[in-house]
């Protein structure tokens, strides 16, 4: 396979890479995420002791896991990264699980020895384009759907592009992260210029109102303006509305991650939630520890 070089400042919470190096190296954080995407409360994880990669024959197909942890209950979690639409992701979850469930019995075990297992895909598209953020799937009776065959085997897909509707703050503030649109060089232009007036026109859905909303928080974070001095009008309450979320977004990003924002064109907004404001900071982190550029599959 091709190799090419990849930049750190292209790097964000969906690359493989970082991905994986910050859930591993902050075992709070991947539980924290956990609790956010199963809805569930764990007391603590762990990396499991069984390896990431998973090989149970000479001539069969492998997995290598992205993030392979258990909880104080014996509970094992994998989580993956997914950043391009794969229709055969159904049958990778079943064989992901296989494959764990393998590895997680030996010879001479009985069978109720085999954990309760999630196996979690994290997408940035609808799998199933039915437009909902979490799809939880466990084995039902088809006669009788009030019946669970009890395999405590639960397959989650987290969709991105999903409906944001009754979830929580801190869970739209997720996926919002996940897909946060990147600026064009010609907004960047527009939202970090310091000298003059600036007039943007523009159809509309083009990011009229993307680049009024980045143009106030980089005002703020990088040329210390007192935000009681900015006014900001529109003309309808809905992008009124739609704007005042997206400030309260940026507003609370640690202060750190705007060096790095910077660096990325104003695309590497993330998060109004703890959580992510804490994953922002140890990417950061990583980053600073790396050599400027690396070889990434």
């Amino acid at each position: 396979m091709e190799k090419r070089i990849k930049e750190y400042n292209e790097l964000d919470f969906t690359d493989d890479f970082m991905f994986c190096m910050i859930l591993e190296n902050n075992l709070e954080l991947c539980k924290e995420l956990l609790e956010l995407i199963l809805d569930i409360k764990i007391k603590k994880v762990e990396l499991a002791n069984s390896q990431k990669r998973i090989d149970l024959t000479y001539d069969g197909k492998g997995v290598r896991l992205d993030v392979y942890v258990n909880d104080s209950e014996n509970t094992v979690y994998d989580i993956e990264m997914q950043t391009t639409k794969q229709k055969e992701l159904p049958k990778r979850t079943r064989y992901y699980q296989g494959m764990i469930d393998l590895n997680l019995i030996q010879k001479g075990m009985d069978y109720s020895e085999l954990k309760k297992t999630y196996v979690i895909f994290i997408c940035l598209k609808d799998v199933f384009g039915k437009n909902l953020p979490i799809y939880t799937f466990n084995n039902i009776c088809e006669q009788d759907h009030s019946l669970t065959l009890g395999d405590e085997a639960t397959k989650v897909i987290v969709n991105a592009e999903g409906s944001r509707d009754d979830l929580s703050e801190n869970m739209r503030s997720f996926l919002d992260s996940l897909i946060e649109k990147k600026a064009t060089k010609e907004q960047t232009e527009a939202i970090t210029q310091t000298e003059g007036n600036i007039r943007v026109a523009s159809v509309p859905g083009s990011g009229k109102t993307f680049v009024l909303t980045y143009r106030i928080a980089y005002v703020i974070t990088e040329l210390f303006v007192e935000p009681s001095s900015i006014v900001a009008l529109t003309f309808t309450n809905k992008a009124a509305s739609q704007m005042k979320h997206r400030l309260w977004k940026i507003k609370n990003i640690h202060w750190v991650g705007l060096h790095l924002i910077r660096s990325r064109n104003m695309s590497g907004q993330k998060l109004n939630c703890r959580l992510f404001l804490r994953l922002n900071k140890n990417m950061i982190l990583i980053i600073q520890r790396m050599p400027k550029m690396f070889w990434m599959p």
